[in-house]
């Protein structure tokens, strides 16, 4: 069947129903990593008491050491090909999707999308395509979570089984209509507010114009008749009639160009992450503190008599440092309440020691390992890894997901012949050329100038000769690229590279004969390739020379041969189609 307008707006609510203790709770667990730990109630309590409101934040502390994890286990993409004639074809792709990358920033949105992920549980990127004059870009963006609707029925961390998703944006009423013109009735009745803060307008508390009104915007993806559909919806109606989405998976199918990634999901399908089970800690922690501290501050008596009269002034005294009681002969005893300050600080501790090992632990921090060895010290470290391997899985899985829809937006629109600029391992910049088609004379230019006249007099063909327009051989075809999208793992040691290069130069400082070209090695010298080239290219053997010199030659005979075949090829058909020309021509004037 196919599902209406009004079906798309009953999903809406159904999800924003469905969530609202979720989205409440991810609300919550983002306070706890701003400092906002304390409820009013709680403050409006602590005050009566008098005792201090303290905030200790060790969630912000883990969350900002899990970030600094995330940035450094960061991965590119890297195409392989699936046949071995791909092989050019691989290079040309993964350069296409780290320039698309590069080009949005992808490292910032993948950070921001990622803490979303670890402390609300969700974190989405949407990948499309902008029209730029006559050409397209691919645009790579982060979808807020707290913009993000999708399938409450939905359990997979990865979303797969999500009949829709969407996202949710507020705007301005005159906005609206020059937007989506022809659609006044619409938005008019569309003014509405959002049933929790999540989907609330924002900011939500501020001075506001009565004359502004706002309207609550939903576009949604949604599966119909197995297909991926797209539409732009409000309480009113449609503002964009539904229609198949345009992007394309690699078997030519529509693809729902939102990614989202949960960290962890729940019995009942609520997606959460690593802060969920921190609050509690965190509270005592808070609590504690606060309690020891209010009666360290403090102390109780035990008065009895005629001194009874006097409490006001014998708390007073008992508040200051300094305080002087007068001695009356009535009983007057200053009871300890250490033992009560002792008792929540060693709790306190506890509490600490449960949120360390909740977050980043020891071991990956460096800590707790007596080891002076650079690989003991890292083994440690990866031996700590094992506890966060979860967090980082999933920020994989959402890495490589959208490295493939990228891919699938250039084979996509990237029909024309295009330049993409980007960096070699050196940080040198160089010019990848895709959907290229090569002329006879430019792969004429390719070889050198004496291979270039000896062709042009062997076959014929001088400087202004129009057979150098035609086209030679296709490169780097898109459409035509056969590829596979992986993740390049590019792990950090830099401890160990630095020990091995102390204890070889170490034992070369002591007289061990070591090659120079070893150390250089094993330094962490910046293109130290290239040293290393130069270095060996001087002390070559000259049989070993002679030999790449001829290999060289016959490479060199090989490729000539193979223009020459091509550019002969290319002028017999040229020929063929004169021919076939002039005969079509005479047979049309023929007398009939």
């Amino acid at each position: 069947m196919t599902i209406t307008v009004a079906t798309l707006i009953q999903w809406f609510e159904a999800s924003e129903d469905a969530t609202i203790s979720a989205r409440r709770k991810s609300e919550r667990d983002r306070d706890y990593v701003d400092g906002i730990q304390w409820t009013a109630d709680e403050v409006k309590t602590l005050n009566k008491r008098k005792e201090p409101v303290i905030t200790i934040n060790r969630i912000k502390r883990q969350v900002n050491y899990l970030k600094g994890v995330e940035a450094q286990s960061r991965t590119d993409p890297k195409a392989l090909p699936r046949t071995p004639v791909h092989g050019e074809a691989a290079e040309a792709a993964t350069d296409a999707i780290r320039f698309v990358l590069d080009n949005n920033g992808y490292d910032r949105i993948r950070s921001k999308a990622t803490e979303e992920m670890w402390v609300e549980g969700i974190g989405a990127v949407e990948i499309t395509v902008k029209a730029k004059g006559d050409e397209f870009e691919c645009v790579v963006r982060r979808f807020a979570w707290d913009r993000f609707f999708y399938d409450p029925h939905s359990s997979e961390d990865d979303f797969k089984d999500a009949r829709y998703m969407g996202g949710v944006i507020w705007m301005d009423l005159d906005r609206a209509r020059e937007r989506f013109k022809g659609k006044e009735s619409e938005i008019t009745a569309s003014v509405d507010s959002s049933k929790t803060d999540t989907y609330d307008d924002r900011p939500g508390t501020t001075w506001s114009d009565s004359r502004r009104q706002r309207v609550r915007v939903v576009h949604i993806y949604y599966i119909d008749n197995g297909v991926w559909h797209t539409a732009i919806i409000t309480k009113g109606g449609a503002l964009v009639d539904p229609i198949a989405v345009p992007f394309m998976d690699e078997d030519g199918n529509p693809e729902n160009p939102l990614i989202a990634q949960s960290l962890y999901v729940n019995r009942d399908n609520e997606r959460y992450g690593v802060v969920r089970d921190m609050v509690s800690p965190q509270d005592e922690v808070n609590k504690r503190r606060s309690k020891a501290l209010h009666l360290l501050n403090v102390r109780q008596s035990r008065i009895g008599g005629a001194i009874a009269d006097k409490q006001r002034q014998i708390r007073t005294e008992l508040a200051k440092p300094d305080g002087v009681i007068v001695a009356e002969p009535d009983e007057f005893n200053i009871l300890s309440t250490t033992d009560m300050a002792e008792g929540n600080l060693l709790l306190l501790r506890e509490a600490k020691g449960e949120l360390d090992l909740m977050g980043v632990n020891a071991p990956l921090q460096g800590k707790q390992t007596h080891a002076l060895s650079g690989k003991a010290v890292l083994a440690s470290q990866q031996g700590g890894m094992v506890e966060i391997t979860p967090l980082l899985d999933a920020r994989r899985n959402l890495d490589l997901r959208v490295y493939r829809a990228v891919w699938n937006r250039i084979r996509q629109y990237w029909t024309a012949p295009k330049w993409i600029r980007v960096t070699d391992t050196e940080e040198n910049l160089k010019f990848v050329g895709l959907n290229q088609q090569v002329t006879i004379g430019e792969k004429l230019a390719e070889g050198t100038p004496d291979q270039q006249a000896a062709i042009m007099r062997e076959m014929g063909i001088g400087p202004d000769d129009p057979r150098l327009n035609g086209v030679a051989e296709e490169r780097n075809m898109v459409s035509e690229m056969d590829v596979d999208i992986i993740m390049e793992e590019t792990p950090d040691i830099p401890t160990i590279q630095q020990e091995q290069f102390s204890e070889i130069a170490a034992l070369a400082g002591a007289g061990v004969p070591i090659p120079p070209d070893l150390l250089i090695e094993a330094s962490s010298l910046r293109n130290k390739k290239v040293l290393l080239e130069k270095m060996r290219g001087g002390n070559e053997d000259p049989e070993a020379a002679q030999a790449a010199a001829e290999k060289a030659a016959q490479v060199e005979a090989m490729q000539l041969d193979e223009m020459k075949a091509k550019i002969e090829k290319i002028r017999s058909e040229t020929l063929e189609n004169i021919a076939q020309a002039a005969k079509a021509k005479s047979q049309a004037t023929a007398p009939k």
